[in-house]
């Protein structure tokens, strides 16, 4: 129910495990997170098997970054 989040599942896993990226330095190597946080707005990215929740500082229009953030995740 917070606004700031939203979690995508995908068709197969993107980890092993779980990772979690608070920031574009931490992003550094690995074109998932990369993608995300080249996205205005991205504060932290969790990716855990097939699914990856993305997290913004205030509550974007979902119904536009939906699929800014799906295209992201398809690119990498």
């Amino acid at each position: 129910t917070d606004g700031r989040l939203c979690a995508f599942t995908l068709d197969r896993p993107v980890t092993e495990g779980s990772a979690l990226c608070r920031n574009a330095n931490e992003a550094a190597d690995s074109p998932l997170f990369e993608g995300l946080f080249a996205l205005p707005g991205v504060s932290q990215v969790w990716a855990t098997g097939d699914r990856v929740t993305v997290a913004f500082a205030e509550p974007p229009d979902w119904a536009v970054v939906a699929k800014e953030v799906g295209r992201a995740i398809r690119a990498a």
